[in-house]
């Protein structure tokens, strides 16, 4: 059993959970910057489709994770990193280089 195990038994005292369903991203992010308007503000599943799609690439840019209309500006998220998507994010800023 690998350590990520073993610390969600310890936390969440279950014994019969598999490793695919243990959340890999961080559980949350220090959001404290305002979205502004000229932000390019989506939806995770819209940013994921964009990396998919080939359209976001570490050569374009960086994303940072924003809930509640906050942003944590010291949080990289860079394309080949969609598993470091905080899990209570729910948009991403995107910004170009």
């Amino acid at each position: 059993m690998n350590w990520i195990v073993k610390c969600y038994h310890k936390i969440m005292g279950k014994s019969n959970i598999k490793v695919d369903q243990i959340i890999t991203g961080p559980l949350t992010a220090n959001y404290c910057m305002t979205v502004r308007k000229e932000d390019d503000l989506m939806t995770i599943p819209n940013f994921k489709r964009m990396v998919s799609d080939f359209k976001l690439n570490e050569f374009d840019g960086v994303a940072r994770p924003v809930k509640d209309n906050l942003i944590d500006s010291m949080y990289s998220i860079y394309p080949k990193q969609l598993d470091k998507i905080p899990v209570d994010a729910t948009h991403i800023v995107w910004y170009s280089r």
